[in-house]
């Protein structure tokens, strides 16, 4: 029988032949999984994201310059999905949970709290959503949550929006691997 994933609205993504391709299994190292292709870890594996086994999606892009990696808990119900990239030839980013919780009701919830006061500069590698408090570096020291859509670890946006009564929104980039721009308001 095909090992499948249950994705939204009951529908099965069948991973033993997507794309006309096998499932490999793996035991190696991820940083050295460059090759695209379809692979089954088991906890032996090194690199994961957590010491479990996944089912791990790679897509390559100029031999293995460009390199993404998708990683899909394989023993559980509601299995967490992570994410991480390889550019320019570049080490891999950190992986990035794209459910940072639970799947609920077939939902992706893909929020994380980063807390009181994080260092919210530093997020240049990991697009998602994070909930923040009484951040200095954010515009605004309320409450709020800061968006991070990364085209690459040089080029970046953070949108950051207060959650109140009456929100705002401000943006700022990071551009060219060197600056952060001035804070925006949006609204």
């Amino acid at each position: 029988m095909a090992k499948s994933i249950k994705l939204k609205n009951s529908f099965y993504w069948d991973i033993q032949s997507l794309g006309g391709r096998t499932m490999t299994d793996y035991s190696g190292s991820l940083n050295d999984l460059v090759t695209s292709g379809f692979y089954a870890t088991n906890s032996n594996a090194t690199n994961q994201p957590t010491n479990t086994p996944y089912y791990v999606i790679v897509i390559s892009k100029n031999s293995t310059n460009y390199v993404l990696q998708i990683a899909i808990e394989r023993n559980n119900t509601k299995p967490r999905v992570y994410m991480r990239i390889k550019a320019n030839g570049n080490a891999f980013g950190d992986w990035g949970n794209i459910t940072s919780r639970d799947i609920v009701d077939n939902n992706f919830v893909a929020m994380q709290y980063l807390g009181q006061d994080p260092d919210i500069d530093t997020f240049k590698r990991t697009s998602g959503i994070y909930g923040l408090y009484n951040c200095t570096k954010a515009p605004n020291w309320g409450i709020g949550v800061l968006e991070v859509l990364c085209y690459s670890g040089d080029w970046v946006i953070q949108r950051f929006t207060t959650i109140e009564q009456n929100p705002r929104m401000w943006e700022r980039a990071f551009y060219s691997g060197t600056t952060w721009g001035a804070w925006r308001q949006r609204w």
